[in-house]
């Protein structure tokens, strides 16, 4: 009788496994780009070449792998330059944001059921930077981010169904953008 090669079910190879959550991500990452869905756990472990539930002794479940994977994707958004005019940055900030929304068919779906802050997170980080200057009250700094980041999903769930292209989704959202941009530059507008 042969000793099978492949270790026990749920868990990696222990020498030479090139399998951690960096390489589980970003295969998930380009099988989901590439088939335009979020991959199966099956089929991403078929692409693996591991067994399911090795997946699974590095993330507790599917949502948790969906989560870092969002986290991971929302982490690629573009990075501001404090130093560059505002207005022009968060534009930048927006349309990277859009358009991983747009690449990503069910993205959105995914950071609204998300557990933690993660995906949340880095977008509101990167939104801090370009604003850090203006003086804005705390509270009229959440609330201009809370009104970008719903721009932003609202206007990416409307576009999902139609057939616009990114460039016209990104054209329809200039008018929103230029708003949300007159808050922060002149903050006796009010938001009420």
């Amino acid at each position: 009788m042969t000793q099978s090669r492949l270790p026990p079910c749920g868990r990696p190879a222990h020498r030479g496994s090139k399998l951690t959550p960096e390489n589980i991500l970003t295969e998930a990452q380009k099988m989901w780009q590439a088939q335009g869905k979020i991959p199966s756990v099956r089929a991403l472990a078929e692409c693996l070449q591991v067994d399911p539930m090795a997946i699974y002794y590095y993330f507790r479940n599917k949502q948790q792998l969906l989560e870092a994977l969002a986290t991971a994707l929302a982490d690629t958004v573009y990075q501001p330059d404090p130093q560059a005019p505002r207005r022009q940055e968060l534009g930048r900030l927006a349309e990277s944001y859009l358009h991983l929304l747009y690449t990503y068919s069910g993205l959105l779906t995914v950071l609204l059921s998300a557990e933690g802050d993660g995906p949340s997170e880095c977008f509101r980080r990167r939104y801090l930077l370009i604003i850090a200057s203006c003086g804005l009250s705390d509270t009229r700094r959440t609330a201009i981010l809370h009104l970008l980041a719903d721009a932003l999903h609202g206007h990416s769930a409307a576009i999902r169904r139609t057939d616009y292209t990114y460039e016209q989704s990104r054209a329809l959202f200039q008018p929103v953008l230029a708003l949300i941009s007159e808050l922060i530059e002149h903050p006796g507008v009010s938001l009420s």
